[in-house]
Parts: structure tokens; sequence; C-alpha cells
């Protein structure tokens, strides 16, 4: 997916377009603006104001101290620059952040103190799914985390609902029964008028993306099992999703630093899968095997194949017998001593007593014509360059 615009609309330019630049900023997409009040906002341009709609919105707790003397809180301006690129990258159409220099929000009305972030769902046309934001609410999280961004702890007397499986994610409905607009400090609860909540059943995979991320540094076997446990939880696409995300940070080096961390991120897939469906992994299956190598000698090529492992029965050697002067038609064996003429066959093999190899002379399709006695030379040099000898 292709970044729109990263360098506009951060949390700094913010900063500096509120100490006189211009009151909106227009990409081609988005316009960043100053409604009045603590946030900032951004809405796409095809979009009508929603300020007089409402309804489902979510929040992010962000932490939002800030060192002492420091105009703006890094921790917000790390979790905003992360957030609306992605919100933007998924044509979000309205989301909004805190002004730098409002102080941490909250002291003076708790239930407003984690909603440093705010997107709004009920403005979507068309209306996004719950498993839609759950994909992009997955992203954001992940990001947030490997760029060790820190939620904000909840306060006593929240109103809003948490996202399950979420520190940094809640939720709320602002519309009464009949869609008027009902500020927190009023609600008795995150949905006034006892709409139909879609994202009950919503559940964000934090817990699991830090399990599989300390797993990886430690591989310590009882992690593998609660996040096989975890996993169940989501769908296939959704874990291929973060399998991916771990991938792509994987070789950004942003992450990981161990030097086998893509073949690690491999191997513990298979596992989370051989742990999800052990049925199928006590099944063998069989390796697949180099393709044979074929040496032509003229009228006849000679192939080399893997065999299994040679059985523990141990004959008893055949004793020597004359070389005969033909090989057409017969088996070359490792000892020099050609096997009975094949009269039906048309491909005859044997195993190299400690190369575990099966060479086999075949009938080529196509080729020049030998004589008899270029046929033997030749066979006699390929013997001589494999090692046998008479």
């Amino acid at each position: 997916m292709q970044a729109l615009y990263p360098n506009m609309f951060t949390y700094k330019e913010i900063y500096k377009q509120q100490k006189g630049g211009p009151e909106q900023v227009v990409s081609q997409d988005y316009i960043g603006f100053f409604p009045g009040g603590a946030f900032y906002e951004m809405q796409k341009e095809s979009v009508e104001s929603y300020q007089n709609k409402h309804g489902w919105k979510f929040h992010i707790a962000l932490d939002d101290s800030r060192p002492q003397g420091s105009a703006i809180s890094p921790n917000i301006a790390k979790g905003w620059d992360i957030t609306k690129q992605i919100l933007m990258n998924h044509g979000v159409q309205g989301f909004k952040v805190v002004r730098p220099e409002i102080p941490p929000l909250g002291l003076s009305k708790p239930v407003q103190g984690r909603k440093q972030i705010t997107i709004y769902a009920e403005t979507e046309t068309p209306q996004r799914s719950p498993a839609e934001w759950a994909k992009i609410f997955d992203e954001i999280t992940m990001k947030l985390i490997d760029a060790g961004v820190q939620p904000k702890l909840p306060f006593t007397g929240e109103v809003d609902q948490h996202v399950a499986g979420s520190s940094f994610f809640t939720y709320r409905n602002e519309a009464d029964a009949n869609g008027k607009y009902v500020p927190a400090e009023e609600a008795s609860g995150y949905n006034p008028g006892n709409h139909l909540d879609p994202y009950q059943g919503v559940s964000l995979c934090e817990s699991l993306y830090k399990n599989m991320r300390t797993y990886l540094a430690n591989k310590d076997p009882n992690l593998l099992s609660q996040i096989a446990m975890e996993s169940r939880q989501l769908d296939p696409a959704r874990m291929e999703n973060i399998f991916s995300h771990l991938r792509v940070s994987s070789r950004s080096g942003n992450i990981f630093t161990f030097p086998q961390r893509l073949t690690s991120i491999a191997t513990m897939q298979k596992d989370l899968q051989r742990l999800q469906n052990p049925s199928a992994s006590s099944s063998t299956t069989t390796p697949t095997s180099e393709a044979p190598k074929a040496v032509e000698i003229g009228e006849f090529e000679m192939i080399n194949k893997p065999v299994p492992p040679p059985s523990r029965t141990i004959e008893a050697p055949v004793p020597p017998q004359p070389t005969p002067e033909r090989v057409v038609g017969a088996t070359i064996s490792t000892t020099g001593v050609p096997a009975a003429p094949q009269t039906t066959a048309t491909t005859s093999e044997v195993t190299h007593a400690s190369g575990g190899v099966m060479q086999s002379w075949c009938k080529k399709e196509q080729g020049p014509k030998l004589s008899e006695e270029q046929v033997a030379e030749k066979a006699r040099e390929s013997q001589s360059s494999h090692g046998i000898t008479k």
C-alpha cells in the first residue's frame, strides 16, 4: 500500500501550523485544520462536515506526559505520526488529535483523559465492517508496539468501552436514541442511546503480537503454546497479516537483531500450524528430493537417483565373472560385474554399496547412432569417471 504524503500532517508540522501557519493545510486527499477547542482535525476533502453527525467513534489512549521544558509530548508525536499515516493509507474519512500545546487531558475531566486520538466510524461512507476496523487497528497496534509508544493508563470514571485485547483502543456511541449528541460527562455509559453494538466481538492482537516478539527472542516453548491458543481467536487472514508485518519489520531491522530472524519467523509459523492441527502434523511426508542428474553417453544415458537407505540384509559376495564385450541392455554393476541381460525391462538399477545412488542405463529417445565398440568404450569411460573399477 502506497503511503500518502508521509511528511504532511505530522505532529511537529501541526505545532508549526498552530504557531502562525495557515488555518488549514490541504493535500490532494485531506484537509487538516483547527476547528476550535482542544483538537486538530483531518478529514477527506470529498466528505461533508461531520460535526452534526453523531454515532460510533474510537479513541486511542496515548501517554501524554512530556519532559520538562518540552513543547510537545514525544509519545503523542510518535503515536500520531504512525496512526495518521495508516488511517490516510486506508482512506479513513475523519479523525483528530489533541493539539500539541494542550495540557495532559483528564486533569479537570477524567472522562476525557484517554482520548488523545479520535477516529470517527460513523462518518465512513460506505460503513466499514468490524473486521475491516480490526485489520486497521491491528496494523496500528503492531507499529505502536514496534516504536515503543506507550498507552495512557485508565482513569476512574471512564465511560468508554475497551476494545477487547487492547490497552490503546476504546470506543463509545455519542448519540442518544434520537441521534442527539450526548457529552461524555453526561453519558451514563458508553452507549447512552442503547444502539446495536457492532464492535462487541472485535478483539485486537496486542497480547499475541507482544508474545510473538518475545518468543522470537528467547524461544520459550511454553510461550509458543500460549501464542497458539491466542492465535485461534483470529482468522487465518489476520494471522497472515501479523506474520507479514513481522517479516517486513525484520527486514528493515526495526524490531529484531538476531541474524536468522526471517528463518525463525518461518519456523514459528510452521510450529504454530503443527500445534493447531496435530492430526495433520502426525502424518509423515517424504521430503522432495533433487531432480535426477543424467550423464549422456552416446545412445544411452546414465541417471543417478537418490534412493532410500539400504536394507540391513547382508548378501553373500558374488564371485567375479568375466566382463562381457557388450553392455547394451545390461545393468552396469558397481563391482564391474554385469547383471543378467534384460529381456523385457528397458531400465534396470543397482545401488552403490557406499554411496546410496542408483545408476541406470536408459534408452534415449534421440541421439547419434554409435557402433557397439563405441558404446562399450563410452561405458568404460563412464565407469572410470564414477569410480567404478573392474
